[in-house]
């Protein structure tokens, strides 16, 4: 009865749907041992499930079939038309679908390959859901009997499709010509012998995961031309050493060389590598933005940063280190998660950061220490995330090591505090740290001077400055100043090699100071960094050599953190020019070594001198009591 019934309804559903011209599934047969429903309106196909037994073997779904003299284009296949058929070794699919339905080769776990004969075909269908795409099993794909390996995508593809080559492990390489402008959601997912792939200028956006665990990639090129970058584009990515963002890109960038992927307008670091330094401009980590990243062994994050995304440094399973500035209130979710090496953590934020759920949950913190202000211990203590280090300790000791990069936004209290610097000679070198030195630390090993002064001169009187002089004076007493340009000088090989330790030191943030120097017709600006600079950063401005001149940086070569350069301009308006000479030289003349104690001469026989005053200015009859620079030096008139 209930058969009949349902024929019955069957008849009427298909009566009304002729009537109102809507398509309609017309019948279900099998040809040539595959089942497919027909629609008769739009004479199209679609690969559906066996009532009984499933498929085996090697199946192939053709371009089209024909029933009762009718051909019909075989356009899907359908929701589950494979579904647990594990007897299923090999599926060759048509050019003609452009749709295959969630759960289609689900638990088809014998499949072993995948044949086609047109790739703008297979990049244009629409995988619907989990399981869709027969790679997910067979993970090697084939074009015309022959395994893509090496994939070159045809010029009239414009967009690759959602999963079109998930888990295709066999792919080593990509190329994708200009015509592409989308790369879709899991596009190439799971494609872990994929080692080079070369973005076009052409693509604007990158799907969510379309590149996750291609664990053989090891560099990757943003172009100008992406506005859109989806979430855990490049996840898992463990193999990733490099990742630029092209410089003309306006909604991403690599700013300081970071290798990351960093969304401009919020500051947000969205994807980094195992190489990653993060810059002090990022103000939060994305979401699993170096998830799984196991190369990955240590990482700075910067005062900057306020917020630490869900599953950031999830699986990073070679971090050993975490050091926490002193700005980040929130951490997500499973944030440390699977950091199975993690034992230390330097938190320096005196306010204790919220924290998700299962922060550092599977890693070694319950054997592990965490170093936090010691004014904060007992806060830190009583937290339930927190509180699940072995070790809770205040952060006392720390150690600046010369030429390494420096960042430091709060003003904080160290107990011992040491600096460490090997001098390249016995000359008058650089001196720029975040910390008062008393000068009684220094008076047994060293020479200390500021910067006096800056001089130009016009030496021949030809409207050129040929000749720069920097006038610096001894320090013999009182504290050097934090952040501030000084120049060292050891008094002995043994003190070539510097250790300053201070007890009880204040440790200030890492500022960049410019020193302004100027005559009348010369601007002298001497800046201090905590930055390794290469010749392009610093873009003509000098520096002191290891011969102990100031000259400009060669191109081989980087000035090191805890330095300062030289910048020379001539002022606005001025008629004098700088002559190259005088650019590329700049002497040091220490001023108070002679008898007189203020440095300044009594006056001499200026008969067929030439006379500047102080501001580097010829003069022709200097004024009675006036000083000036006569044959080089400082004098009473």
């Amino acid at each position: 009865m209930k058969k009949h019934l349902h024929k019955s309804l069957r008849a009427l559903f298909l009566s009304l749907a002729v009537l109102l011209s809507l398509p309609v599934l017309a019948v279900e047969v099998e040809i040539d041992g595959i089942n497919y429903e027909l629609v008769a309106k739009a004479k199209q196909a679609t690969v559906i499930a066996k009532s009984s037994g499933g498929y085996s073997g090697e199946v192939v779904i053709p371009e089209s079939v024909e029933h009762e003299g009718t051909a019909y284009s075989v356009t899907s296949i359908g929701d589950k038309a494979f579904y647990w058929c594990s007897g299923l070794t090999s599926v060759t699919i048509g050019n003609s679908v452009t749709s295959i339905g969630g759960n289609a080769f689900y638990g088809c776990s014998g499949l072993t390959s995948v044949h086609i004969s047109d790739i703008a075909a297979w990049c244009n269908i629409d995988f619907y859901g989990d399981y869709s795409n027969p790679l997910y099993y067979s993970n090697h794909l084939y074009l015309n009997g022959e395994e893509v390996k090496d994939l070159v995508i045809p010029n009239s593809v414009t967009s690759i499709g959602k999963s079109a080559f998930e888990n295709c492990s066999g792919l080593t390489s990509v190329t994708i010509p200009n015509s592409v402008t989308s790369i879709g959601d899991y596009a190439f997912k799971y494609c872990s012998g994929l080692t080079s792939v070369t973005i076009p200028n052409s693509v604007e956006s990158i799907g969510e995961s379309a590149f996750y665990n291609c664990s053989g990639l090891t560099s990757v090129t943003i172009p100008n031309s992406v506005t859109s970058i989806g979430r855990g584009a490049f996840g898992l990515c463990s193999g990733l050493t490099s990742i630029v963002v092209e410089d003309e890109n306006t909604v991403y960038d690599s700013r300081n060389n970071c290798n990351a992927i960093i969304e401009t307008a919020s500051n947000m670091l969205l994807c980094g590598c195992q190489t990653t330094v993060i810059p002090n401009s990022v103000t939060s980590i994305g979401e699993k933005a170096f998830y799984n990243c196991s190369g990955l062994t240590s990482v700075t994050i910067p005062n900057s940063v306020s917020s630490i995304g869900k599953s950031a440094f999830s699986g990073c399973s070679g971090l050993t280190s975490v050091t926490i500035g002193n700005s980040v209130t929130s951490i997500g979710t499973e944030a440390f998660y699977g950091c199975s090496q993690l034992l230390d953590v330097y938190c320096y934020a005196e306010n204790v950061p919220s924290t998700g759920s299962y922060v550092f949950f599977r890693t070694s913190v319950q054997s592990g220490t965490l170093h936090v202000p010691a004014g904060s211990i007992d806060s830190y203590r009583a937290h339930s995330t927190w509180s699940s280090f072995k070790t809770i300790t205040p952060i006392l000791n720390l150690v600046l090591s010369d030429g390494a990069d420096f960042e430091n936004d709060v003003e904080q209290s160290v107990t011992t505090l040491t600096y460490t610097r090997t001098l390249p000679n016995m000359l008058w070198n650089p001196l720029y740290v975040p910390f008062k030195i008393p000068y009684e630390v220094l008076e047994e090993n060293y020479e200390v001077a500021y910067i006096n002064a800056m001089h130009s001169y016009d030496n021949d009187d030809n409207g050129e400055i040929d000749e720069m002089v920097m006038e610096i004076v001894k320090i013999k007493a009182g504290t050097l100043k934090p952040n501030h340009p000084y120049l060292i000088k050891a008094k002995n090989d043994e003190a070539m090699e510097m250790s300053i330790v201070q007890e009880n030191a204040t440790l200030y943030p890492a500022e960049i100071t410019t020193l302004v120097c100027s005559s009348v017709y010369t601007k002298f600006e001497i800046t201090g960094t905590y930055q390794e600079m290469t010749s392009e950063d610093l873009n003509g401005s000098l520096v002191i050599s290891t011969d102990g001149a100031w000259k400009k940086l060669s191109p081989s070569s980087t000035l090191k953190p805890f330095r300062f350069y030289l910048t020379i301009s001539s002022r606005e308006g001025s008629p004098v020019e700088i002559a190259e000479e005088a650019m590329s030289s700049v002497r040091i003349r220490v001023m108070g070594e002679s008898d007189n104690a203020t440095g300044i001469d009594e006056t001499e026989n200026t008969e067929n001198s030439v006379v500047f005053d102080l501001y580097g200015r010829r003069v022709s009859t200097p004024a009675k009591g006036g000083v000036y620079i006569i044959n080089g030096k400082k004098v009473i008139y």
